[in-house]
């Protein structure tokens, strides 16, 4: 299994205890700096669920120096909730679109529905538009 997708079943499984319904992660970015702008967990009256000192499991792969080379590694680590659902969007965004962030950049907001499980990107990326033309006068 693929760490994005262990990472989204053990995000989904703690979002569904805290009752949650939905949640929107918002992002924007240009000029070689992305950020992410706001993250919302809902319940099933569109009220904000307070995730705030609620951690969860998150796998991650990292390399570490053996004294001759890197060796990769996977560590799991307690990380905040709202973090996890950023570096989710992150991860998600380094596979559907890299370089999201560069030149004129890109923003949009991965959504995820409790109910069915369903994670959906919504990506906007932003481009500068020239129109040429010659007259002789």
């Amino acid at each position: 299994m693929r760490l994005l997708e262990k990472n989204k079943d053990t995000i989904v499984a703690i979002l569904r205890s805290l009752k949650a319904k939905s949640v929107e992660v918002s992002y924007s970015g240009c000029g070689d700096s992305g950020q992410i702008e706001d993250v919302q967990v809902l319940d099933e009256h569109n009220q904000p669920i307070d995730i705030d000192g609620r951690c969860v499991a998150i796998t991650r792969t990292s390399s570490m120096w053996n004294g001759t080379a890197f060796e990769p590694r996977t560590v799991t680590e307690d990380t905040p909730l709202k973090h996890a659902l950023s570096e989710l969007t992150y991860d998600s965004l380094e596979e559907r679109h890299p370089g999201w962030e560069d030149g004129d950049g890109a923003n949009g907001t991965l959504r995820i529905d409790l109910a069915s499980g369903a994670f959906t990107l919504e990506h906007g990326t932003h481009y500068m538009e020239t129109t040429y033309e010659e007259t002789t006068l």
